[in-house]
């Protein structure tokens, strides 16, 4: 009954003939359908999947989870909260009790009914579930629109880190929480320190350098989190690797408009006394426009310098490392051959 049948996807795989796979949308009340060959596959969607939706999140358990709660309480797992999201099929008119009903044994116990909310563009709607559920009140229920967010926020002081991390989580704050104690276990390789966002309740959203912090003490830039406080990692966009005669070699993150010099010159803390200036290596990884990796050797007293893009690696190069009458060309090859065997 809830087939919708003038959207059927016919995909066929691909072949020697043709080495793209490839998909067609059909009506089965055409005249003309589509041949079926060997290894063909159709679908037919459900009129469901072309409807609108609202959302349940927060202290919702994952369905995987609700079957581990005994293995849980046996002591055989330990039960971790996580920030859930359910997806519900919207009807217009749909009433507020009729969505979160169904979802009420996948609540977590450390879930706030009473302080739920409607999240409605710009407009937040406070709503007590717990008064809504268990005593019911007609007076009480809301009419939902598509797309609104039904947040149930969990009962004890929390934040909810998201982005690029690990995985999105919810983390208890106790007194004297820092933004960077929160974050610090849920980083992944490609998670940005230089603009991490936080939105507090209240609505503002403030934007912080843990680099900042780190390296000159900025306590401004590692605020204390609040409980309510939703917590954004973006994405990394330019990292490179500073190696070589530097007083500070390591990987980096710039900012816009930052280069070479100020690689070197901030980043790196300057160059070491052994550092041969005018023969400073930019290694360039290889890509599937340019399959090959690449290097450049430039001058840092140079006018114009090379642009740094994202996976650059620089190094300074020690006079140490020049031996007696090799070249320029030999110096870079034997370094670029002694990374590779490191790696």
């Amino acid at each position: 009954m809830s087939a919708k049948s003038d959207m059927v996807v016919l995909t066929r795989s691909a072949s020697e003939g043709k080495p793209e796979s490839e998909s067609v949308v059909f009506d089965l009340s055409s005249e003309e359908l589509p041949a079926l060959l060997d290894g063909d596959s159709v679908r037919v969607p459900s009129r469901e999947e072309y409807l609108p939706i609202v959302y349940v999140e927060g202290a919702v358990k994952p369905e995987v989870m609700v079957g581990k709660e005994e293995k849980a309480q046996e002591g055989e797992e330990e039960a971790k909260e996580t920030y859930g999201l359910v997806r519900v099929v919207y009807r217009e008119g749909q009433l507020l009790s009729q969505v979160v009903e169904p979802l009420k044994e996948r609540f977590s116990e450390q879930g706030d009914l009473e302080h739920a909310y409607i999240v409605r563009g710009s407009e937040r709607i406070g709503v007590d579930l717990e008064t809504l559920l268990y005593q019911y009140s007609k007076e009480k229920d809301i009419v939902l629109m598509a797309g609104d967010r039904v947040v149930i926020p969990y009962g004890y002081a929390s934040v909810y880190v998201k982005g690029e991390v690990k995985g999105a989580s919810v983390v208890e704050v106790y007194g004297g929480l820092r933004l960077s104690e929160a974050i610090k276990d849920n980083l992944t390789s490609l998670s940005s320190m230089r603009d991490v966002e936080v939105k507090g309740t209240d609505g503002k959203l403030t934007v912080y350098d843990l680099f900042r912090y780190e390296r000159e003490g900025e306590i401004s830039q590692n605020p204390l989190v609040r409980p309510g406080d939703v917590v954004t990692v973006k994405r990394a966009e330019r990292v490179v690797t500073l190696e070589g005669e530097v007083r500070r070699p390591g990987t980096y993150q710039l900012l816009e408009g930052e280069g070479i010099r100020e690689l070197i010159s901030y980043y790196g803390d300057g160059l070491g006394v052994s550092a041969k200036s005018d023969m400073v290596v930019l290694t360039r990884m290889a890509t599937e426009e340019k399959p090959e990796s690449e290097s450049v050797v430039f001058d840092l007293a140079s006018e114009e310098l090379p642009m740094l893009l994202d996976g650059d690696s620089i190094r300074a190069v020690s006079y140490t490392h020049l031996r007696a009458h090799e070249t320029v060309l030999d110096l870079v090859c034997r370094l670029l051959l002694e990374k590779k065997k490191l790696h």
